[in-house]
């Protein structure tokens, strides 16, 4: 059975592609760059999670929060090609052909058709490129104007064809709480992060063990 490292998994998500999403973090990224909102899912670890099991979860966040859509993000998910294959294929077969799959990369769509074409297959759109801090954005579900959001399937085009050039609406974050830990999904606006944090300090909230700082 196929295995994946995997960092975390939310449900409903509502920040990282259209409509309501599952969403899975893979664990482990050697791009590193540098303003990294989630260096907590840098450091590689064993393939811990089979894909049957991800996708059993997939399954119940779609009867229980009505999903339309899986998001995966990371860490860096075509560093584990294998195990990205493996869940978007079987997301596929378990869910339908109208449930569409987004993958973040900090890869280029260059580099990503050239070493993991096969990969993409399996995927319905990516959002690629590394994060540049000196390049702010606001497109919608990115942190840097140089990540490109592209479709690779007919269900791609369809559904995020729309969205290529939008901005942002809204609030970007979105605020989850997972037993003692509170984890802001999405895609931070410059120095929304630290705004935050301020803001709570004034409250006398302290954030520890903060995943965007080293």
């Amino acid at each position: 059975m196929t295995r994946i490292a995997v960092n975390r998994a939310h449900s409903p998500v509502l920040t990282l592609g259209p409509g309501r999403r599952a969403a899975i973090w893979f664990q482990g990224c050697s791009i590193g760059c540098k303003g990294c909102v989630s260096m907590d899912t840098w450091e590689p670890s064993a393939p811990g999670v089979g894909v049957d099991e991800l996708v059993d979860w997939i399954v119940d966040c779609r009867d229980r929060h009505q999903v339309t859509g899986l998001t995966v993000s990371g860490g860096e998910p075509f560093q584990q090609p294998e195990g990205l294959a493996a869940l978007g294929s079987a997301v596929r077969e378990r869910l339908g052909d109208r449930f569409d799959v987004l993958s973040y990369s900090g890869y280029t769509m260059s580099w990503l058709k050239k070493h993991r074409a096969g990969v993409l297959q399996a995927v319905d759109a990516v959002m690629s490129g590394p994060y540049v801090q000196s390049k702010p954005t606001d497109l919608v579900w990115r942190g840097s104007a140089n990540q490109v959001l592209t479709p690779t399937t007919p269900l791609g085009e369809e559904v995020f064809a729309p969205f290529v050039d939008a901005l942002r609406e809204g609030g970007s974050l979105q605020a989850m709480v997972d037993g003692g830990a509170i984890w802001y999904v999405g895609v931070p606006r410059p120095g929304e992060m630290d705004r935050i944090d301020t803001a709570l300090r004034e409250r006398g909230i302290h954030q520890e063990g903060v995943s965007w700082k080293a």
